[in-house]
């Protein structure tokens, strides 16, 4: 199986898993370092949005419309502002959503946001940053999405763009279809499987009733590139 998604800078990642039954629609993660602070965004569909609110208890209550005529929805993180604010922008079929500290005023957020150029397209939103707004240099561009392969079993795929060759491809690892594939230590208490490759490092955890072997057995054969 493969899909293709837009990552939020723009740069599309396709990924062919010949082992899959099924592939999830992918979920892009990436930060901004905006005035001396990180800013995480997520973007997805409707339904990644309402899982974010459901699984933390937010309602997004009010709204505000940004300096580039989008609406922001936000509401208190938790439903308690103490614990800081959710929001959320509609870019048509897509959503870009995050959380912010409490001590983060709105007004800053919503000047953050409104400089920004959001724009949908096919395979997910794009994000095109403004004055005095750059990509995290720590923080690399992610996708995720789950990979079932059977009815009972699969895992959650991390992928992460490669800002430059990982150590682990010189120095550990099997050559796979992918890259070099290897595992992490016995010692982890989320043991998982690293893919290794020129332009992206990706991840398998294992869902409940997976083996790392499953795990592994499919990422033998998976492939991420640039599209």
């Amino acid at each position: 199986m493969r899909t293709r998604t837009r990552m939020l800078d723009g740069e599309l990642l396709d990924v062919d898993a010949p082992g899959a039954a099924t592939l999830s629609t992918a979920t892009a993660v990436s930060v901004v370092d905006v005035d001396s602070t990180e800013l995480e965004l997520t973007a997805g569909p409707l339904e990644v949005l309402e899982f974010f609110l459901s699984s933390t208890s937010t309602t997004l209550d009010r709204q505000v419309t940004l300096r580039n005529q989008l609406t922001m929805r936000h509401g208190a993180l938790g439903g308690t502002p103490r614990h800081g604010r959710a929001f959320a922008v509609e870019v048509a079929e897509h959503r870009v959503f995050g959380s912010v500290p409490p001590g983060l005023a709105l007004d800053d957020l919503t000047a953050w946001l409104g400089r920004m150029t959001f724009a949908s397209t096919r395979e997910g939103a794009r994000v095109d940053l403004g004055p005095g707004q750059s990509w995290s240099a720590t923080r690399a561009h992610a996708v995720a999405q789950h990979v079932g392969l059977d009815a009972d079993t699969g895992y959650l795929l991390d992928v992460r763009r490669a800002r430059t060759r990982s150590a682990r491809a010189r120095t550990a690892g099997h050559a796979v279809r992918g890259g070099s594939l290897s595992r992490s230590p016995r010692s982890d208490e989320h043991r998982h499987v690293v893919l290794d490759a020129p332009e992206f490092v990706s991840y398998g955890l294992p869902l409940a009733a997976t083996s790392l072997d499953e795990v592994a057995t499919s990422m033998s054969t998976l492939t991420t590139e640039l599209a």
